[in-house]
């Protein structure tokens, strides 16, 4: 398979070694020279090997020359330093042909973070058939991207992801993916089978899981460090299910190059390839990620090993007459994959590859059959902690007359079920152990701490006769939990194991009690001590334990004897098994108690069902009980209100439905400790209204659907509670500017919708709002009642309750994301965006560089227009959501009115002069009605937002033949990710000078560079006498930039618009000349800004925007014309009165102005140097029609 390759140029260089070599011209050049070569990789050796047989080949036409010779020559070096040369030439082949690992998916980095950590859509979705017959989440169809991909794969270098959490700092050299789910049927592997629905099914079993240490993959287990044992559950059984995992190996110390190169292709061949797609192999094992560095994966007995069995790289040599120089390219690849020769195992694979690198660094994460144990205890030690001992404390046989024959043995502790299993024991004469007593049955009893045997044989009745029993097997003890939860110094728990009456408390680790709940449906407030579950164990009031322990149910959670549950959907109990229920809290955010119809023991426990626990919070159903700082525990509500506060002084602060701080839900969602997450999506609605951009800042729906804010996140060190709004808009269209704390999405709640915020055409949709470029100039925040609370400006304005630029089209779909997407650091919209400047500045900004708004993380605004803190020129990097596809255009192309022939392509973006190099071969140009025609394009060169290329040939006439020119690649002109895509076609139009020429003047628009639009009245002499600004402004001569006549980069401009002659009035590009009454005239721009009036009796006056020649439309051409001596509009002529100046005169008799050669200007009232002296002339351009009725 061929991609398109990416070429390295290295220039010829003038440096002081031997001169000789430096003005040869090499003959491979001169020839146009192509040759390829295949080998495992590009080197020294092999290029040298080609270049020999090229000059073998080339005959006469390289008569005299050598390797070296040539070499030297086409790379600019001596003889020393030529090794070193070519292999940073095969090194940059080989970077510029590498697959960046974004484009597999092609979903952005937040969903290959996700996906690799064991979320994301194709490892939670799962394929089913509805009602109506139709089956969704068909994996070969969701991720159809990856069978397309494996052939690049197999084909081409693919980038390692080191960026990626999962995949940073793989410094023992090997990865490995362990899923403990099947979502596929018919397939390569796993046990779902055809016509099941594959929610439960699982992998193959080729491992056991140990322990996952969650210190070692922070970001994935989202949690700073923990420790999950999974060797056995609290029963003493085995505690995963399958769990299949696979992985690679490179040595990057000794350097086996394809193995290092090539990993990225071994990590799609195996997470993607082999797992997802070929065996619908899914999900993680919990508290690590789903495929990482081994060093962040979970510790098991072993995995299945992949490797790289061969690589071949195809690379193209070349040098063009026209450079003399020497391109290297890597062309294509051939990737081969194939199982470890090491039994498939990857520790082996590891070791053989890294034998003289550390090889038993990866003992630490693949154990060995058998050595869960040994690994599970050694760690513990760590903690502190040693394996208790189970002993049998007693055993003795049922006295003679009991038939049949039973055995008793007794245990110091709980075991396991598995201890009543037949075949795990042995009964024998201690005199002959051959001599065995049949067991035929055995059960556990006293809550397994008697195992209780059934014989068929009774045991002699002879006193001097002693028996022994012996275990064939491994017995395991049971755990007894303690009755409480715990989450973030906080816990809630029964307490009191000898009190008369049940109690259940809330304390904090400070062992000061918040609150009491007693069985009898009574509530007793701290502050106090007793009745705490960090108290003593040896205290009477302190925490207790059972067997059961805690039990997670339906939106529930039971602890021995209470349970807190979700009744409905507004409420959530705590009660007592008797019935009587102590505290009830209510979404609205207000407390009540002592209603037993809410009792969470009506109804079963049910099974486990958005019902968790993680390291800071309880989760049960749409409630979170959770530490929200050091100080406070609260009871929240998933749509904002919170119904309690609990402080670790001991006191306790109800919400009274007035509060919306301290709300649980704004913290991320962490790994499951216990309980399970099972049934929480998708609620409804389910998707919070609110969009983060950087580090500090959120755009969001709060409270209700009318109400829309950007709030800044709080300093660090302080509670969500200190942030700060910066605004809020309201459905109406006003806004009311902070700084202020309420309406703050990172202190409160955000609305809920069933959509999460949407990017579409140039919009952005968060629910009820858009943030949506309007049209070229304009970005609006709007309502969809239809006010418009916002309204940003190209020029840096700010405007607000304008409806006219509402976001909201009755008639428009929200489409597919179109330029519009968000990045780590800002979201653009078109050709805006709102970006996190810096740590205290978020920007409204347009891509001309203006800002029309700052807001301030102290919840200050400040309005534009202003120019910095801007955010273009950040790099766009991995886009998160939403799409960069139609944010750079070509608006057009033409021919430049010059020699010799270019093309100048016009962006709406800048063009880098970065990504330039490039772009001269990105483009074609050709002859319509001939396509194959194509006119070779010597150059290109960078001016603003065009690109001037450069052709080698004189085109036909315009008028007899229609050009075109295409993109033949995808081109980027400001930044890699803002991409014009193949197969784009524009007509090639002759441009014209946008100037009027009168005689030895002309009036010209000037400076394309400049970011502001310029109008001037100049001389042949370079002498420039007046200067029209875009902002009103004017700016007088004598002076020599901003000339028409000049050749500079503020000379006179050009475009396809050509001159325009309309109802007594003339436009320039975005400049109109036009008579406005019976007595003025203006100059003024397409902004409306007004930079000149001249008035009848000879005064010259401002910028008065209600004589702007743009209030209405040009027209046509009437009393509106150019002779070779003056331009005449309506009553008014500018006029060449003889060699050295021109004049601006009226009709009446008076002159407003004169400008002279030298510069300089002279104002009016006067009557001489008048243009209506100078004889009526042929007409040039426009129409005298219309003259003879003019105003006056």
């Amino acid at each position: 398979m061929k991609f398109n390759s990416s070429v390295l140029f290295l220039s010829l260089i003038t440096s002081p070694f031997d001169v000789s070599a430096q003005q040869r011209a090499s003959c491979l050049a001169a020839t146009n020279f192509r040759a390829s070569f295949t080998a495992e990789s590009c080197t020294p050796a092999s290029i040298k090997s080609t270049i020999e047989t090229a000059i073998a080949n080339a005959g006469a036409s390289c008569s005299g020359a050598t390797v070296s010779s040539e070499l030297t020559t086409l790379l600019g070096v001596s003889d020393d330093g030529i090794n070193s040369e070519l292999n940073e030439k095969c090194n940059a082949a080989l970077r510029a042909a590498t697959l960046p690992f974004r484009e597999i998916t092609k979903r952005g980095d937040a969903f290959d973070r996700e996906f690799f950590a064991g979320g994301s859509d194709w490892n939670d979705q799962y394929e089913f058939t509805s009602e109506s017959g139709k089956v969704h989440h068909v994996l070969a169809k969701d991720a159809a991207r990856i069978k397309m991909m494996a052939n690049k794969a197999s084909s081409m270098r693919i980038q390692f992801p080191s960026y990626l959490p999962s995949f940073d700092n793989c410094e023992a050299g090997a990865v490995m993916c362990c899923h403990v789910a099947d979502r596929q049927a018919n397939d390569a592997a796993g046990l779902c089978n055809d016509g099941e629905v594959c929610s439960d099914a699982e992998p193959e079993d080729n491992t056991d899981v140990c322990l996952a240490n969650m210190a070692d993959s922070p970001v994935t287990s989202r949690v700073q460090r923990g420790l999950a044992v999974y060797n056995l559950n609290r029963s003493g059984d085995e505690a995963e299910g399958n769990v299949n995992c696979h992985g690679f190996a490179w040595d990057s110390a000794i350097g086996h190059k394809t193995s290092t190169e090539y990993k990225g292709n071994m990590l799609f061949d195996v997470a993607f390839k082999q797992s997802l797609y070929d065996k619908g192999y899914v999900k993680n094992v919990p508290g690590s990620p789903m495929c990482g560095c081994i060093e962040k994966m979970p510790t098991v007995t072993r995995a299945d090993c992949t490797k790289i069995v061969s690589v071949s790289e195809t690379i193209t040599l070349s040098a063009k007459n026209t450079e003399g120089t020497l391109l290297v390219e890597m062309t294509d690849a051939d990737v081969q994959y194939g199982p470890c020769d090491e039994g498939g195992d990857l520790a082996s694979h590891y070791k053989k590859v890294n034998a003289l690198n550390n090889p038993g660094s990866i003992d630490a994460k693949l154990v060995g059959e058998g050595k869960c144990y040994q690994s599970i205890d050694s760690r513990m030690a760590s903690y502190g902690y040693k394996r208790s001992v189970l002993k049998i404390t007693d055993a003795y046989f049922s006295p003679s007359d009991v038939s049949p024959p039973r055995l008793t043995i007794k245990f110091n502790s709980a075991v396991a079920n598995a201890a009543s299993a037949l075949g795990s024991y042995k009964v024998y004469d201690a005199a002959n152990p051959s001599s065995e007593l049949t067991i035929t049955a055995a059960e556990l009893k006293s809550s397994n701490t008697l195992l209780e045997f059934t014989l068929s044989d009774s045991p002699s009745v002879d006193r001097n006769r002693s028996y022994e029993i012996s275990n064939l097997v491994t017995l395991r003890k049971q755990v007894a939990p303690m009755d409480y939860l715990e989450f973030g110094g906080w816990r809630i728990g029964r307490t009191c194991e000898t009190c008369g009456n049940s109690h259940f408390s809330v304390s904090a680790d400070t062992a000061v009690t918040s609150v009491i709940y007693r069985d009898t449906g009574t509530i007793h407030q701290g502050q106090r001590t007793d009745y705490n579950p960090y108290g003593d164990l040896n205290d009477a009031t302190a925490a207790t334990y059972s067997v059961n322990g805690v039990r997670f149910g339906n939106r529930a959670v039971q602890v021995r004897d209470w349970r807190i549950k979700q009744i409905d959907n507004t409420h959530i109990s705590i009660s007592h098994k008797n019935g009587n229920v102590s505290r009830i809290f209510r979404s609205d955010g207000t407390s009540h108690g002592r209603v037993n119809t809410f009792s969470g023991w009506n109804t079963d426990l049910g099974a486990p069902t958005c019902a968790y626990l993680t390291s800071n919070y309880l989760q049960i159903g749409d409630w979170r009980f959770g530490r929200y700082d050091a100080t406070h525990m609260s009871v929240s509500h998933r749509l904002g209100f919170t119904s309690m506060i609990y402080r670790s002084d001991g006191t306790a602060h109800d919400g009274r439905g007035r509060r919306r701080d301290y709300n649980m839900w704004l913290e991320p969602d962490e790994e499951i400790l216990l309980g399970s997450k099972e049934g929480c999506a998708p609620l409804s609605p389910s998707e919070p209204n609110v969009l983060q951009i950087g580090n500090n800042w959120k755009l969001g729906q709060m409270y209700d659907k009318n109400h829309f804010s950007v709030s800044a996140k709080q300093d660090a060190g302080l509670s969500n509670n200190a942030a700060k709004t910066a605004i809020i808009y309201r459905h109406d269209g006003k806004a009311f500017s902070g700084p202020r704390s309420d309406y703050n999405a990172w202190g409160e709640v955000p609305t809920y919708s069933n959509s999460p915020p949407r990017f579409g055409y140039k919009t952005l949709e968060i629910d009820q709002w858009h943030i949506t470029q309007v049209d070229l100039k304009h970005l609006s925040i709007s309502h969809t009642s239809g006010g418009v609370s916002r309204v940003y400006r190209a020029d840096g304005s700010v405007f607000s309750q304008q409806p006219a630029y509402s976001g909201w089209a009755s008639d428009q779909e929200l489409e597919s994301p179109t330029c519009a997407f968000r990045t780590e650091k800002f979201v653009q919209i078109g050709d805006w965006r709102i970006g996190e400047h810096d740590a205290t500045h978020l920007s409204v900004s347009h891509a001309s560089g203006q800002t029309s708004m700052i807001y301030r993380r102290d919840g200050k605004v400040f309005n534009g227009p202003r120019t910095d803190y801007g955010t273009w020129d950040f790099p766009i990097g991995a886009i998160l959501e939403g799409s960069a596809d139609g944010c750079v255009n070509i608006t057009e192309a033409m021919f430049m009115p010059n020699n010799p022939p270019s093309v100048m392509v016009k962006f709406n973006r800048p063009v880098s002069e970065v990504l330039v190099a490039g772009l001269a071969s990105s483009f074609k140009v050709y002859d319509n009605a001939n396509p194959e025609t194509e006119f070779e394009i010597t150059s290109a060169a960078v001016n603003g937002e065009s690109l001037e290329l450069s052709l080698a040939t004189v085109l036909s006439s315009m008028s007899t033949s229609t050009y075109q020119l295409s993109t033949i690649r995808e081109v980027s002109v400001q930044d890699p990710l803002e991409v014009i895509p193949p197969g784009i076609t524009i007509d090639i139009v002759q441009a014209s000078w946008d100037y009027i020429e009168i005689g030895n003047w002309r009036i010209a628009h000037t400076c394309e560079q400049c970011s502001n639009s310029h109008f001037s009245i100049s001389s042949d002499n370079i002498k420039t006498s007046q200067i029209f600004r875009d902002t009103g402004s004017t700016h007088k001569g004598p002076r020599s930039d901003f000339n028409g006549w000049d050749a500079g980069v503020s000379g006179p401009t050009f475009s396809t618009q050509g001159i325009i002659f309309g109802n007594k009035a003339v436009q320039v590009r975005d400049w109109r000349i036009r008579q406005i009454d019976n007595a003025h005239m203006s100059v003024s721009h397409k902004n409306g800004n007004v930079s000149r009036i001249y008035r009848s009796d000879g005064t010259l006056h401002g910028n008065v925007r209600s004589f702007s020649g743009w209030n209405n439309d040009i027209g046509a051409p009437s009393c509106a014309y150019l002779t070779e001596n003056y331009l005449q509009i309506g009553d008014w002529r500018f006029g060449k009165i003889d060699g050295s100046h021109l004049s601006v005169s009226h009709k009446g008799g008076k002159t407003a102005v004169i400008y002279r050669r030298d510069g300089t200007l002279h104002g009016g009232p006067r009557t001489d140097y008048n243009g209506w002296n100078l004889p009526d002339g042929d007409v040039i351009m426009g129409s005298n029609n219309g003259c003879g009725n003019l105003f006056g």
